[in-house]
Order: C-alpha cells, then sequence, then structure tokens
C-alpha cells in the first residue's frame, strides 16, 4: 500500500494528463504503461521517469532526473528529482506535489526555489526553469501564494487540487502556459 502522499503525487500527475487530453494536447501517452509478461501495468515508481509526449514538442514527466551529467538541463549543487516536468524547448515548468497541511506551505514553496534556481539549460548555463509550483489538496484564502498576482509576479505559487474538487485552476493555468509558449514561439 502506497503512503497518502506518494498517491497524491500519482494522482496529480494523472490528472495533468487527462487536462491536456481534454484540451486535445495530448499526442502519446504510451510512456504511461509497461508492458510485462503478466500484462499491462502503470509504469510509475519512484525515481524512474515516466514520460507523456504533447503536442508542439512539449513534454510531461514523471520523476525526472536532473544531474551534472544530465543532457541538455543540468544541476550544478546536487542530483534533483522533481515530482512532475513539463518541458517546453528550453523551458523548464516544475509541479510539485505536497500533501500538507495549508500552515506548512510557505515552507514547501521555498523549497521549490532549488528547483527554479539550480537547474541549467546546458547551451547557455542559464536558469531552465520558468516556473514553479506546488500542488496541494489545502488551501486557505489567507495564503497570497493562491493569487494570479504573486504567481504572475515571483514566477511560483500554489495550485488547489483536490480529489473530487474543481479542476478549474489547473485547467487555467495549463491555458496560460500553452499560450505563453506559443507567443514565445512566435517571437522566435
Amino acid at each position: 500500500m502506497k503512503e497518502t502522499f506518494a498517491l497524491y503525487e500519482i494522482w496529480c500527475y494523472m490528472q495533468l494528463v487527462k487536462v491536456f487530453r481534454e484540451k486535445g494536447l495530448l499526442k502519446d501517452s504510451s510512456g504511461l504503461f509497461q508492458i510485462k509478461r503478466e500484462g499491462l501495468f502503470l509504469h510509475f515508481a519512484k525515481h524512474n521517469e515516466s514520460v507523456v509526449h504533447l503536442k508542439s514538442g512539449m513534454r510531461l514527466s514523471y520523476q525526472r532526473v536532473f544531474q551534472n551529467n544530465s543532457p541538455h538541463f543540468y544541476t550544478f549543487t546536487q542530483r534533483m528529482v522533481p515530482d512532475i516536468v513539463i518541458e517546453s524547448g528550453d523551458h523548464l515548468y516544475i509541479l510539485d506535489p505536497k500533501y500538507r497541511v495549508a500552515t506548512n506551505l510557505g515552507t514547501a514553496l521555498g523549497e521549490m526555489h532549488k528547483y527554479r534556481d539550480g537547474i541549467l539549460d546546458c547551451s547557455n548555463d542559464e536558469r531552465a526553469v520558468q516556473n514553479v509550483f506546488i500542488l496541494t489538496p489545502s488551501a486557505s484564502d489567507e495564503l497570497r501564494y493562491f493569487t494570479a498576482d504573486f504567481q504572475d509576479r515571483y514566477k511560483m505559487g500554489a495550485i488547489k487540487l483536490t480529489p473530487g474538487g474543481d479542476m478549474s485552476a489547473l485547467s487555467d493555468w495549463i491555458d496560460k502556459l500553452v499560450a505563453q509558449e506559443k507567443e514565445e514561439c512566435l517571437d522566435c
């Protein structure tokens, strides 16, 4: 039996796959499954990257590993394994599910700096991570991390994602991400 936080991580990843599919942006989800002699299995395990290919060359990864000798993106300090990574060209967007109470969300968001500041593009040694967000079932109207102003200003924040709950915040964020990436491609 998996621990609740591990199940929440997998559930969040599958919700992202679902939203991308509903928006017509899913290209290939075969990376979610592994065929064994005993049958078809979901391909999720700690530190075992699972990749879904999205349209426009984007990739959605679960448990992607970054280290000092990783191709295209690397980390100069320590091995890092963010739970969910969206890759679009030379940009990375990191989502980290946190099954925590609202009072601990500031600490969880503070931990996200290591991803935003420590993962670099091999071609130019510049920061590759554009945004970092925690996904959490806990929310508080008093916390600024959930507001668009905070998220736009600091390129980080929190998105409420609750099993059985409203997915509009996640869906809206994906719309914004896709629009931003399309705009960036037009500027190239």
